[in-house]
This record gives structure tokens, sequence and C-alpha cells, in this order.
């Protein structure tokens, strides 16, 4: 259902049985999601769930609720992660760095952090998705261009692996990624006439991997949302008026029209949020 008030949204999760908007404010929904109330002010440029709490981003501070992660920083992507028995936050920093925060024991001023990877390319790296790729039981971590392959100790170094070569443009390897039926689904998120692939692992992964281009009936223009929900492989664009929402498994679209920059599987269904407004798609 679409909100008649002009607040302006740039994320959403669903937590504790409620819907949960950031942009503006942070937001509450009720179940019906015609009406809100607003916890906090922003302005939140990211936001995540960790730990059954938010993470948010406000003026380069990144809090989980009341706890500070760090300062001065520019969070392009981040989800809960298991490292070797520690539990944390991992993150795509300023798109040039793979960065784990563990949550200390107790509350602290900041959260130690490890750098698990710096980016040194042309191209801005976004997206991000945790598999054990060459399947040695390990998670590794798959981010824009590149896997990122596990040591077998935390304290040892990761090592960096190409998936495809897409760096012609600042933006070029600024992706959404999904894991799907053994594939990578790839899609460069934030540039019109966007490239979208199915990148499949060849049988050494550590060779660039084979591309399938997503078929489609006309190019994706800056497919920011992206959601698996079973056999729905549903993308999202932000690309105003003429936006679309599509399935890929039947090439169809579900919404026309509405700019979207997060897609949300609910006990309600599944929601669609944009820069101004929700929708039960």
């Amino acid at each position: 259902m679409a909100d008649t008030a002009a607040h302006l949204y740039t994320g959403g999760a669903w937590l504790n049985g409620r819907l949960h908007t950031w942009g503006a404010q942070l937001r509450q929904w009720d179940a019906a999601l015609t009406a809100s109330q607003v916890l906090t002010s922003g302005p939140f440029t990211f936001g995540a769930v960790f730990q059954g709490k938010l993470v948010l981003e406000r003026r380069g501070v990144l809090r989980w609720g009341d706890e500070v992660i760090d300062v001065n920083t520019q969070v392009i992507d981040a989800q809960e992660a298991v490292l070797f028995g520690r539990t944390g936050l991992l993150v795509v920093h300023r798109g040039m760095q793979l960065r784990f925060y563990e949550r200390p024991e107790a509350p602290a001023k900041r959260w130690p952090y490890r750098e698990i990877y710096s980016f040194y390319t042309a191209s801005e790296q976004g997206g991000l998705v945790l598999h054990d790729v060459d399947g040695d039981g390990r998670i590794d971590i798959l981010c824009g261009n590149y896997w990122v392959q596990s040591p077998p100790e935390f304290d040892l170094p990761w090592r960096l692996y190409a998936i495809n070569l897409f760096n012609e443009h600042p933006l070029a390897a600024s992706a959404r990624l999904a894991w799907h039926q053994g594939r990578l689904l790839w899609l460069e998120s934030k540039r019109p006439q966007a490239r979208a692939f199915w990148f499949t692992p060849p049988a050494d992964p550590k060779q660039l991997w084979d591309a399938a281009p997503v078929t489609l009936d006309r190019p994706l223009n800056y497919p920011r949302a992206l959601l698996i929900s079973g056999d729905q492989v549903l993308v999202g664009e932000q690309n105003g008026a003429p936006s679309r929402c599509l399935n890929l498994g039947v090439h169809q679209p579900r919404l026309t029209g509405q700019p979207l920059h997060t897609l949300l599987d609910t006990p309600a269904g599944i929601v669609g949020i944009g820069p101004t407004s929700i929708h039960r798609l």
C-alpha cells in the first residue's frame, strides 16, 4: 500500500514482527502498512540487521542500537557473519575495503575490526554474498568483481580471485549479488543499460567464471533491489517513473512505474520500498 505522506526512505527490514524503514527517519509500521511511528530522526544512509537489532549509519557514524561500531564510515553493503567462530558485521567500506567488525564481549567505544581485503581497482566494489565457493568447508566472500578465499585460520591472509573484469567505469563493479541454484546472479546496479549475468564457477574457480547473460526484453536500468524468494528471482529498478520490478524466472513485470530501493519477503507477502512509498507486491 502506498504511503501518502512525503517521507523519504533509503531502505527497510522486517524485524520483530514489524516493518522498519529508514531514511529521513527511522519508522516502525503497523501490520497493515498504513500507519507508522517515528522512532528516531535521521537521515540514515544505510541500514542492516545484526543479531536482532538494527545497524544504522547516520552522518558517517555506524551504530548498533546505542553502541557505536565506528565513525567516519561509508557503508556500501553489510551483513551479519560468523568467521572462525567470531560473530560480527562484514562491511563493504567505501567500495574499497572488506572489513569485519567483531562484536566485543562488553560495550566499547568502537568495535575492533580486521581488514579482510583492500581493493585496488578502477571501480567501486559493491554487493556482498557469503558462500563456500571452493568446497573446502569454509565460508568465502563474493564482492563486486571478485571472490575472496577464506584461509584455514582467522589471522592468515585471505586471497582474491576475479569472477569478471568489469572495471572500465568507476561504478562498473558496484553490483547486486545473489547465489541461486549453484550460480551467482550479478547485476550492475548503479548504471543504466546495466549488465546482468548468471556466473557459474568453472572446475577451477580461481579462473574467470563462465558468464550467461540474463535474457530480458530490454536492459535493466539501475537495478538496486534484489530478492530471492523460493523460485522467484525479483529485481527492482531505481529508474524513476519507468522503473520495473521483474521476476527473472518468468521474465514478467510484477510492478511498473515504482522505483524500488529494497524488496523484502515478509509474513504478509513481498513488500517493496521506494524513495517515497511502501508497496505490497
